[in-house]
């Protein structure tokens, strides 16, 4: 988790440094982050205090949504100075629209399913297949 909070600071500092914003200034900027729905957590307790600690002079506003919901939104002219895809078919969109700077797209973070059974489980649910020997599954 630190790796990808040090990666998504550095190119939140990266866009900072390319748009003449810098933590010598002493006037307010905001940039605006629209992020996945499923970021949400990690950037609001993590990221952007991190961020924000180390630049107080720059809020920082964020949105989350649906990548698509966002996509459409940025394709509508939403005001958005870094946007965090849950996939990569939006970013393509964008970049094929001139939306986007192609240059400018990293691939930063991954959703991936995981399996989690309670330590103190009797029912040997150790891989995916197993998962019919469950009581509850959640999503």
């Amino acid at each position: 988790m630190k790796k990808r909070i040090s990666v998504v600071l550095a190119v939140l500092c990266l866009f900072l440094a390319l748009t003449g914003c810098s933590n010598a200034s002493k006037k307010q900027a905001t940039i605006t982050v629209a992020a996945a729905a499923s970021l949400k957590n990690c950037m609001d307790e993590k990221i952007i205090p991190a961020f924000q600690a180390k630049y107080p002079n720059i809020k920082v506003q964020a949105t989350y949504d649906s990548s698509g919901k966002l996509q459409t939104q940025i394709e509508q002219g939403a005001n958005v100075d870094v946007f965090f895809s849950a996939a990569t078919k939006q970013m393509t969109a964008l970049t094929d629209k001139d939306l986007v700077t192609k240059d400018s797209v990293v691939q930063l973070l991954e959703n991936k399913i995981v399996l989690i059974v309670p330590t103190n489980s009797t029912k040997g649910i150790a891989t995916f297949q197993d998962i019919v020997k469950a009581d509850k599954i959640a999503l």
